[in-house]
């Protein structure tokens, strides 16, 4: 929402010149802030008494990342699998504004105009999602996005097709927000205290850099080609791989953290 909100503020009050000529660097100055901030918020975090238990009785790996891989490369992908559609999205609406100009012929106050309503509506349901998810569970939601998504594809594309863009956008949005809203905390469920940390940083970086990274590219190769559709598709194929993956995790709906250990136990790795 940062970004689309920027790119709204500076086209708003910047000529297309001062934009091409210093008004692209502010949103890295912008950035660079958050990271800051960022960096201060997890310097502060203290760690969950289970983690500060473990440090006491030295009862940590030394290379996480390989146990990770020698005990749960099959655990590691389908939580890589969780991240399709929140890094397809998101890739997707910080390339949508560009997008929107260059095919479909929207002014840039426009596009980020628009493209900022929709991710304010995103974060707000997301909040919501991420809420709902702690008394139904994190598969259900995955699995009923995932599959609102592929159903929504068919309207999202007469509503693309008859000009109504961002109606068709909007119609995918609230999927997507559900599935933003949970799939991070069903990654956390899925690995134990000893490896949680890496776990979580490996597969959703992982799988946000294949998915978010290749996202635009995919974008700008099939629209080159005619494909205007072309965000649907990609939402579409990223629910396909979710859908699937929410379909292969175990169910952890209320296991508490400190006895995932026992029912990881059962799990196959």
């Amino acid at each position: 929402m940062l970004a689309a909100a920027t790119g709204f503020l500076i086209n708003h009050f910047l000529s297309e010149e001062q934009v091409l000529a210093w008004g692209w660097r502010l949103p890295f100055l912008f950035g660079s802030l958050v990271g800051v901030l960022s960096y201060i918020l997890r310097k502060n975090i203290e760690e969950t008494p289970i983690f500060q238990a473990l440090e006491k009785t030295k009862d940590l790996p030394k290379v996480p990342a390989m146990e990770l891989f020698r005990q749960k490369t099959r655990t590691f992908l389908l939580a890589s699998s969780l991240t399709a559609v929140a890094g397809t999205f998101s890739a997707i609406y910080l390339f949508i504004p560009s997008f929107t100009q260059r095919y479909f012929h929207l002014p840039a106050q426009t596009s980020y105009f628009y493209s900022m309503l929709i991710v304010f509506v995103v974060v707000l349901l997301t909040m919501f999602f991420g809420w709902l998810s702690d008394f139904y569970g994190r598969r259900v939601l995955l699995r009923i996005g995932s599959l609102w998504i592929l159903l929504a594809a068919l309207p999202a594309t007469y509503l693309l097709s008859s000009g109504h863009l961002y109606s068709g956008a909007l119609l995918l949005a609230a999927p997507a927000a559900m599935i933003n809203g949970c799939y991070q905390a069903a990654i956390i469920e899925l690995f134990h205290t000893r490896i949680r940390f890496t776990g979580l940083a490996l597969s959703h970086n992982i799988g946000m850099s294949i998915f978010n990274g290749l996202s635009p590219m995919a974008m700008e190769k099939l629209a080159e080609h005619g494909v205007l559709a072309a965000p649907i598709i990609l939402m579409c194929i990223a629910a396909s791989i979710t859908l699937f993956g929410s379909l292969k995790i175990p169910c952890r709906y209320r296991v508490p953290l400190d006895v995932i250990e026992q029912a990881d136990a059962g799990v196959k790795a």
